[in-house]
């Protein structure tokens, strides 16, 4: 245990100290480099969101949206057949979103149809209800024209003229009797 062994062994060890540290550096660039694999049951998260973000649109007839709707159908179907054992691919709920995300594509044409017909019916309903509206309008009776003031003279002469019209209506003037309230009374009254 000399003094002069103490020099050897310390360049010994920062030898060492080196070659271990240029032997991590050279392993963690080759793990960066090579592509891992994707871990057995990972769930597809991306698709997933996907799915759910044009499922609504998709329901509606969009056709870009069902274009999208069906690549990311496309994507979870080989994420689940890739590992059938994955828990996200027995779980119910995924089973589920699979049946009905194939119900909606199996629907495309239908949905499509549907969606057009709402658009023309939402341009048709503002033209159907104008037309009654302007016939409505054309069939109004036109207010009746003010008859102009009459002088004081026109005004007797169209008095006189509705008493006689009024008295020819009724016919020629009667004579009132008394009326009685009973027939027998009658009877008595005209002996």
């Amino acid at each position: 245990m000399s003094a002069e062994s103490a020099p050897g062994r310390l360049t010994l060890l920062l030898v060492l100290a080196g070659l271990l540290l240029a032997g991590s550096g050279i392993s963690y660039y080759l793990l960066q480099i090579t592509a891992a694999p994707p871990a057995a049951g990972a769930v597809p998260v991306e698709a997933l969101y996907e799915t759910a973000l044009d499922a609504n649109a998709a329901a509606t007839g969009e056709p870009q949206a069902l274009a999208r709707f069906q690549q990311s159908q496309k994507a979870l179907e080989d994420a689940s057949a890739r590992d059938a054992s994955a828990p996200f691919a027995t779980d119910a709920r995924f089973t589920r979103l699979m049946s009905n995300a194939t119900a909606v594509l199996r629907a495309r044409a239908a949905l499509t149809d549907a969606a057009a017909a709402a658009h023309d019916t939402a341009t048709l309903v503002p033209r159907l209800t104008a037309k009654p509206a302007r016939w409505l309008r054309a069939c109004r009776p036109r207010p009746r024209a003010r008859r102009p003031a009459r002088s004081s003279a026109s005004r007797r002469a169209h008095s006189a003229c509705s008493w006689t019209s009024q008295r020819s209506r009724r016919g020629p003037p009667t004579r009132h009797r008394r009326r009685s309230a009973s027939p027998r009374a009658a009877s008595i009254s005209a002996r």
